[in-house]
């Protein structure tokens, strides 16, 4: 996989594949998986859906970051497919349509707690001085 969440794409496509290899050997369930690199941009996240619907009709689309998942949202929406977001940050992604979830904190929530650890160690740091 390329582009700049690269990375962490990496670790989502193995733990999918994992996860993937969990269901046939626990449940006997095949789940194919079709992977295509979206490389971080959108243009080319709309290239590798239009890809993968060639194929077929997939039950879900998981994408990384907030950029592709926004550009992807009202294309699953339309065609009913569930889509998820699994890096993706933007608050807005989950209100674009019925079928577009995020399964990681919006930038605000991961603000919002980052504030409230630093409040927190302010005053454990100030019960020891």
């Amino acid at each position: 996989l390329s582009g700049y969440q690269s990375l962490y794409g990496t670790e989502v496509k193995n733990s999918l594949l994992m996860a993937v290899d969990d269901e046939f050997r626990n449940f006997g369930r095949k789940i194919e998986l079709q992977i295509e690199d979206n490389k971080d941009s959108p243009v080319w996240g709309m290239s590798a859906l239009n890809k993968i619907l060639a194929q077929g009709s997939p039950i879900a689309i998981i994408n990384g970051g907030s950029s592709v998942a926004m550009a992807l949202a009202t294309k699953a929406d339309k065609l009913g497919i569930p889509m998820i977001g699994v890096l993706a940050s933007d608050e807005p992604l989950s209100t674009l349509s019925r079928k577009s979830y995020r399964a990681y904190l919006s930038s605000k929530l991961q603000a919002e707690g980052l504030a409230d650890f630093i409040v927190d160690f302010r005053t454990l740091a100030t019960l020891y001085k």
